[in-house]
C-alpha cells in the first residue's frame, strides 16, 4: 500500500511496518511449513521447502539486518517439538518432564545469577560477543520497575503508562540515559506490572496456569495438536521476555497467545461408514 507523507515523498509498507513484527510473522509461517514437513503425509513438502528458503531470506534480512530473536525462538521450537516427540505414546509422562526442565532451567539461573553475578541469558550473550545489557534492555527494566512500584498495586491503568506525562519521571529515574525514546518496556511481563501492577500480573498468572494446562489435556486427547500447543505458548511465554506482546491487541504474538489459551472441546472425527454416524442417520431419518 502507497502513503504519502506530509512532505509529498512516498514510500511502501508491506505485510507489516517493522524488521521484528516481520520476523515474527516469518517465524509463525516457518512453523507451520516445518510442521507439515514433520507430518507423515508427503504431498506438499517440496512447497513448503521452498517457502523455507524465501523465509529464511526475510529473517536474515536481505544480507542487511538480522531477525535473531525470531531465528532463536524457531530453533527452540523444533527442538521442543521433536523433544516432546518422544512421549506421544505415553503422554502422561510429558507434565512432568517440562516441569523437570523447567524447574532445572530456574535453579541453574538463579545459581549462576548468585555465584557468577550474573544470569544465564548475561554469560552467554558475553561469551558469544553480545551487549549484556541486551541492548540497554536491561538497564531500562530496572528503572520502569522503580516507576511501577510507585503503582505496585493496579498500575497506571491499562495502556496508560506510555503517555507523555511519564516521560519525566522517567527521565528523572534514569538520568535521562534512554535517549532512543523507548514507547515499550521490552519485556512483556514488566508491561503489564506497569500498565496493570501486581494484580494484573497474578491474573495473568492465572490465565498462563489454565493455558499450559488446557494444552497439556490435549495431548490426552490428539497429542499432535496437544504438542502444536505447548511449542506455541512456549514461543510466546519466551518471546515476551525481550519484547512486550502481552495485552497488546495489534500484536500478533499476543493474538496467537488467546488461540492457544482456549480450551476448544476436543470433538473426535468419525468417518462417514463408522457406527456411530450411521446410528445417528437412523435416528434422523
Amino acid at each position: 500500500m502507497e502513503h504519502k507523507s506530509p512532505n509529498a515523498s512516498n514510500f511502501w509498507v508491506g505485510v507489516t511496518t517493522h524488521k521484528n513484527s516481520l520476523g515474527l510473522l516469518a517465524m509463525l509461517a516457518a512453523l507451520l511449513f516445518l510442521w507439515n514437513i514433520f507430518q507423515k503425509d508427503k504431498r506438499g513438502k517440496i512447497i513448503a521447502i521452498v517457502y523455507l528458503i524465501m523465509i529464511a531470506y526475510l529473517l536474515n534480512g536481505g544480507g542487511h539486518t538480522r531477525s535473531s530473536t525470531a531465528i532463536v525462538l524457531i530453533f527452540i521450537a523444533v527442538a521442543a517439538y521433536l523433544f516432546m516427540g518422544k512421549y506421544k505414546s505415553r503422554p502422561e509422562r510429558l507434565l512432568p518432564v517440562i516441569v523437570g526442565v523447567f524447574v532445572i532451567t530456574l535453579v541453574t539461573n538463579v545459581s549462576a545469577e548468585f555465584i557468577l553475578g550474573a544470569p544465564i541469558d548475561v554469560i552467554i550473550s558475553v561469551a558469544i560477543g553480545k551487549d549484556p545489557t541486551l541492548t540497554g534492555r536491561t538497564i531500562l527494566w530496572q528503572d520502569l520497575i522503580t516507576l511501577g512500584k510507585r503503582h505496585f498495586f493496579l498500575g497506571y491503568g491499562y495502556e496508560g503508562f506510555w503517555t507523555p506525562l511519564i516521560m519525566p519521571d522517567l527521565k528523572e529515574v534514569s538520568g535521562g540515559i534512554h535517549s532512543w525514546g523507548p514507547t515499550q518496556s521490552h519485556n512483556g511481563y514488566i508491561e503489564v506490572f506497569l500498565n496493570l501492577g501486581i494484580l494484573g500480573l497474578i491474573f495473568l498468572g492465572f490465565v498462563v496456569i489454565s493455558t499450559f494446562k488446557g494444552a497439556i489435556n490435549h495431548c490426552y486427547q490428539n497429542f499432535d495438536y496437544g504438542r502444536i500447543r505447548i511449542v506455541l505458548f512456549l514461543i510466546v511465554m519466551l518471546h515476551n521476555y525481550s519484547e512486550a506482546s502481552f495485552t497488546k491487541p495489534t500484536r500478533l504474538l499476543w493474538f496467537t497467545f488467546l488461540l492457544v489459551a482456549m480450551n476448544v472441546p476436543y470433538f473426535k472425527h468419525y468417518s462417514s461408514e463408522s457406527p456411530v454416524v450411521s446410528s445417528l442417520k437412523r435416528k434422523i431419518i
